[in-house]
């Protein structure tokens, strides 16, 4: 129900803001012509082989680094690599144990990964083509994840494993970056940020039912949803009932952008409850409407010069298991992405 309802408010939202034509971002653009590039100098390089030519081996390395090269990937020199340089050597070492340990008990293999920059490429497709490089997860089991940060360009991803998808779903990808990494980051706590991800993430691969509960509940279809899908109707009947659509498309706005204010801010912010989302959605939706009353009946007002309206203003690395190598695991796309 939560996933149609989401689908439902999405296509309003598009509608409402008229979006008739959804072109794809020109960096998802490059990413495919890198990937289709790559794929087309390996078919041909197999068809070289089939006659004979050069070695086949080190053919099919010939197109995975071609993609290397061109996203610039960083070398695996462990659990954790920090090509930003923004963890602390005591942090590091915190992450690699506590990987390290997992990985141990469970075989899963989670790399975390800050990036200098992600080259204008989009940081989903980024990561599924490093996940696949590296070859992160075991390759029976696919069961990989990473978990990429790339602080200068404000965005978080966490990239899945086929073998993981049921259990680190992209719903609760989405809720430990909207809800404990961004938060972090948005403070300009990084490193707080990319530890609280990583814990979330194991203790969910680890099965831990009181991690899963807390995610689950903030993963529940948010109140400002609600409001907006309602509001949304409100709007559309405008034409239909005269000055009383008039007003309901005034209350439909003003409680949509309402909506749409506390649903970013509110999870930037720390604030998770129910209750306290929806006070802080009426709240913003009753200014928004006092605003726009105020207009209205300014714009309507036969004698305006004798009755001044006085304006209102709102404020509104280097890990030390040099060893560590990938098990050969692939992805298939599943994960997450966030911005701060």
């Amino acid at each position: 129900m939560k996933r149609i309802l989401t689908n439902i408010l999405y296509v309003v939202i598009a509608l409402a803001l008229g979006l008739l034509l959804v072109d794809i971002p020109d960096e998802e653009k490059e990413l495919q012509k890198i990937s289709d590039q790559s794929n087309s100098s390996a078919l041909t390089d197999r068809a070289v082989d089939q006659a004979g030519v050069p070695s086949p081996v080190a053919k099919e390395k010939k197109a995975p680094q071609k993609i290397a090269d061109q996203l610039n990937f960083p070398a695996l020199t462990g659990r954790v690599v920090d090509q930003a340089g923004i963890l602390s050597p005591a942090v590091k070492a915190e992450l690699e144990t506590a990987l390290a340990a997992r990985e141990n008990n469970t075989t899963n293999q989670v790399v975390v990964v800050t990036l200098k920059t992600l080259g204008g490429v989009n940081i989903s497709g980024y990561s599924l083509e490093l996940g696949r490089y590296w070859g992160i997860g075991q390759k029976d089991k696919n069961n990989g994840v990473l978990l990429v940060v790339a602080p200068n360009d404000r965005q978080a991803h966490i990239e899945v494993g086929h073998g993981l998808e049921g259990t680190l779903t992209d719903a609760f990808g989405e809720t430990i970056i909207d809800n404990y990494i961004v938060p972090e980051l948005t403070k300009g706590d990084v490193e707080g940020g990319i530890k609280i991800g990583a814990q979330k993430i194991v203790a969910l691969l680890e099965g831990d039912e009181n991690v899963k509960k807390d995610i689950e509940k903030l993963s529940e279809f948010p109140i400002e949803g609600y409001v907006m899908l309602f509001s949304a109707l409100l709007i559309f009947v405008r034409n239909m009932f005269g000055i009383i659509g008039q007003a309901c498309a005034i209350i439909g706005v003003s409680a949509f952008t309402g909506g749409a204010i506390s649903l970013w801010a509110a999870p930037r912010l720390g604030i998770e409850d129910f209750a306290a989302r929806g006070g802080i959605t009426a709240a913003l939706s009753a200014i928004l409407l006092g605003i726009a009353l105020r207009n209205m009946l300014a714009k309507y007002k036969n004698d305006a010069g004798d009755e001044g309206v006085e304006d209102n203003e709102y404020d509104g690395p280097d890990g030390d298991d040099k060893g560590f190598k990938g098990g050969g695991g692939s992805f298939g796309g599943g994960g997450a992405s966030g911005r701060w």
